[in-house]
């Protein structure tokens, strides 16, 4: 199940950082799945920048996110990691995840708004952790 769509409630586009668009992209070639392409079609949301570009409050690849989550009604905390490195126990989310597509190149207090099958969930985003 992946997101269908995912967008900002302002019309400010997400950003990705060279860096951070050239690592994911790097794990999709070697993916080679019918998922694979479906999320290379939704990198093409991101506006590309220069990593200098991109501010400490900005999710992106690595970062520890804190969001409001409108369905579970509770904020949760989640580190977004390349697959290899997920881990559900300690809340590492893979960046391929819906949640973690829809929250990268936002920044603290945006909400975002992600549309699956038969849900609509609005998320907050409290607090973002760069190191």
């Amino acid at each position: 199940m992946f997101v269908k769509h995912a967008l900002k409630t302002n019309t400010m586009e997400p950003i990705i950082s060279e860096n951070d668009f050239n690592a994911i992209s790097k794990v999709l070639v070697e993916q080679k799945s019918k998922e694979s392409n479906f999320l290379r079609g939704l990198l093409k949301k991101f506006k590309l920048v220069k990593e200098k570009d991109v501010s400490d409050k900005t999710v992106r690849l690595n970062s520890i996110v804190e969001i409001w989550h409108s369905l579970l009604k509770k904020i949760i905390k989640i580190r977004i990691v390349l697959p290899k490195k997920e881990n559900i126990k300690q809340k590492y989310i893979s960046v391929f995840s819906p949640i973690s597509m829809a929250l990268i190149g936002y920044k603290e207090n945006d909400i975002v708004e992600v549309n699956m099958p038969g849900l609509k969930k609005h998320f907050k985003i409290l607090k973002v952790t760069n190191n």
